[in-house]
């Protein structure tokens, strides 16, 4: 077994099945002016056969898989599962700099290495698990089901849209409302969605948007909240709870492949964020951890 550096344009050829989108080679090129630099690394059994590669981007000193996406996955082939821990271990050796790995959360069900020389952190990630909704209101909580019922009484519109930047300016407004930075602009939006596939979902009330979502397919049968808010002139409406709902509906209906709705983290750096914990754990979602590793910490 040998771990090599090889040309990032010749990860997708050498790994034509990678776990999430996010670790194509493609979409690391794409987003590749956001690193210092990129370094795509393969192990390779005896006979050449490549089992296990990772790409990674150089950031403020320290390599970062992902280094522009929520989470970042080995890329396996046949045979390679049981040389995860020592491709991780090689890589830690070749690139001598501290590297930051954020895994996949637990849902995803993709393998997650043992990196006994790391320093690692737990986040709290929630999913929407797509048989509930069946029985929709008995896995909402008290205060879900209320703002749920509430939603009802008010004349929402719900609908996929592909109009992208009427869906990005609601979510822009509400980044802005609540002083959170929007880490993709509109044209990086709309050049990702080249690559990746994604829906966009809009909510009014009256001639008013007053919401919007954008999902994109993450890995096989699984879609993942990039963002999605609502303006807070409307939020006595529990638009949010609407939307939501809303969403899985359509998943329901449109999308019968699709098992499981990742909503994303609702912490930092292991500190939690109690008020977005509630909020999705009232609208059904169930939380597992979403781990982060850094190796050769200095």
């Amino acid at each position: 077994m040998k771990i090599r550096e090889i040309e990032v344009a010749r990860f997708d050829d050498l790994f034509p099945r990678q776990a999430c989108v996010y670790d194509t080679a493609e979409f690391c090129l794409l987003n590749g002016s956001k690193a210092e630099a990129l370094k795509a690394f393969a192990l390779f059994d005896d006979a050449g056969n490549a089992l296990v590669g990772q790409i990674f981007g150089l950031r403020a000193g320290v390599w970062r898989a992902p280094f522009s996406a929520p989470f970042s996955a080995a890329s396996i082939n046949d045979g390679g599962e049981k040389y995860v821990d020592d491709f991780y271990k090689e890589a830690s050796d070749i690139l001598k700099q501290p590297y930051r790995l954020v895994c996949a959360p637990a849902v995803y069900g993709i393998v997650m290495p043992h990196l006994n020389n790391a320093d690692a952190v737990v986040d709290a990630n929630f999913h929407y698990p797509m048989q509930r909704f069946a029985d929709y209101e008995q896995y909402l909580s008290r205060s879900g089901r209320y703002n749920h019922h509430r939603a009802l009484k008010h004349p929402f519109e719900f609908f996929e849209t592909d109009d992208i930047p009427r869906a990005y300016s609601i979510i822009a407004a509400n980044r802005q409302s609540m002083g959170y930075p929007l880490a993709m602009s509109l044209q990086q939006v709309l050049e990702t969605v080249e690559l990746v596939p994604a829906h966009f979902f809009i909510v009014t009330l009256g001639s008013e948007d007053v919401a919007a979502a954008m999902i994109y397919d993450a890995a096989p049968g699984v879609v993942q909240v990039i963002y999605w808010g609502d303006l807070p002139d409307y939020r006595s409406c529990r638009a949010m709870n609407h939307l939501a709902f809303k969403t899985f509906e359509w998943y329901s209906i449109h999308r019968p492949d699709v098992h499981t709705v990742d909503i994303g983290p609702a912490s930092t750096d292991g500190v939690r964020n109690e008020g977005l914990c509630q909020f999705k754990l009232s609208i059904g979602c169930v939380e597992t951890n979403k781990t982060s590793f850094m190796v050769n910490k200095n």
